[in-house]
């Protein structure tokens, strides 16, 4: 029985069933398992402990599980390939981005939100989201929930429109200005807002279209079926990590000791939130993989590492190599991008050359609690 039943039944749930942080044994996902591709991004997991992700080398989405390894996603027809999952539910449908020729430019590809069932064949959901008289319509997919329904962006040019796309094709429209980033089972989506300028904040806005803004985070980075949202808000040089709800506000996460700056990516239906801090605010540097768990009104950061058992992390430390011209240097971290109501987390372990942005290798890690 669900921590949701338990709570909606009235049985007291100790908050130190949650504050415990359990130990993980770790599943590599080593780049031998794809062809052709080193920069192997672990994007989501589902509750069954299936993952979604991407080649990035060459574009390539896959599923991978336990039982049946994996499986390549097929582009839409004449695509050039270039497929980035975003969501897998329990029935294991995927979301995310397939590719179209450019109209305008054929050599160039054009972006379509697409849903995956498990036979890996795509299906556009581009028709159903009318604007067909816009000029080169692209879209994106952004999330996706356990009912089958779908954030999506319509864009051309200056235009664009979200929706909500429910599994029967049915759309619900979206305020102007609100990226739906994130999409829980009740139909909240949570994402960024414009915030009466140019600047853009963190916002939710529920099943009937009302949106509430966050000024105390910049970015809405996790949603889950209570309505509490993760993200961070730039103070300075550094990423403070941090939660909303509607009861208590928003209210800032620990950062790990010896960091200063973090990002929460996800967020289970426990309360359970993962994500990464670093010592800089720079993607790719020395990253920590983290997780926070929830007590009473606070919580706790604990670096994933510590919790996963011998050998089932890197044993390389996170941390950047400098060379004797003190200018290249290579980097190793890790970053957790997801976690299932399983209490299992997806980790990418990534190796970076100079310039942060350039990946020399990434493997993902499913973390599988004791």
């Amino acid at each position: 029985m669900s921590r949701l039943v338990l709570a909606l039944a009235g049985i007291a749930i100790a908050p130190a069933a949650l504050l415990a942080a359990p130990v993980f044994d770790a599943r590599h996902l080593p780049p031998g398992l794809f062809p052709a591709g080193t920069e192997i991004e672990g994007i989501a997991i589902n509750h069954h402990g299936e993952v979604a992700g991407a080649v990035r080398t060459i574009g390539q989405g896959f599923r991978w599980s336990a039982a049946d390894g994996v499986q390549f996603l097929q582009d839409l027809p004449g695509g050039v390939r270039w497929v980035v999952p975003v969501g897998i539910d329990d029935a294991g449908r995927i979301a995310g981005l397939g590719s179209v020729p450019d109209i305008q430019y054929p050599t160039f590809s054009g972006s379509r939100a697409t849903v995956w069932g498990r036979d890996n064949l795509p299906h556009d959901l581009q028709p159903l989201l009318g604007h067909a008289r816009w000029p080169d319509p692209n879209s994106y997919a952004y999330a996706l929930n356990q009912q089958g329904a779908v954030s999506v962006l319509v864009f051309s040019g200056s235009q664009q429109q979200a929706y909500v796309l429910d599994a029967t094709g049915h759309r619900r429209p979206l305020p102007g200005g609100f990226l739906p980033f994130h999409l829980n089972d009740l139909g909240m989506t949570a994402g960024i807002a414009n915030n009466g300028g140019v600047q853009t904040i963190a916002a939710v806005a529920d099943a009937s279209g009302h949106v509430t803004r966050i000024p105390q985070l910049d970015d809405a980075r996790a949603l889950n079926n209570a309505g509490t949202v993760v993200g961070y808000q730039t103070r300075g040089n550094d990423w403070v990590p941090g939660v909303w709800d509607a009861k208590r506000g928003a209210r800032d996460l620990p950062i790990l000791a010896g960091t200063t700056s973090c990002w929460p990516m996800a967020l289970n239906n426990d309360g359970v939130a993962v994500g990464w801090c670093a010592a800089t605010a720079v993607f790719g540097a020395d990253q920590h993989a983290v997780m926070w768990t929830p007590h009473g009104d606070g919580y706790t950061v604990h670096d994933l590492r510590t919790l996963t058992a011998a050998g089932g992390l890197d044993d390389d430390p996170p941390g950047c190599t400098y060379y004797p011209n003190g200018m290249n240097r290579e980097c190793h971290g890790e970053a957790a991008a997801a976690i299932n109501d399983a209490g299992q987390v997806l980790v990418n372990h990534h190796w970076r050359g100079q310039g942060d942005g350039v990946h020399l290798r990434m493997e993902p890690v499913v973390l599988t609690p004791r």
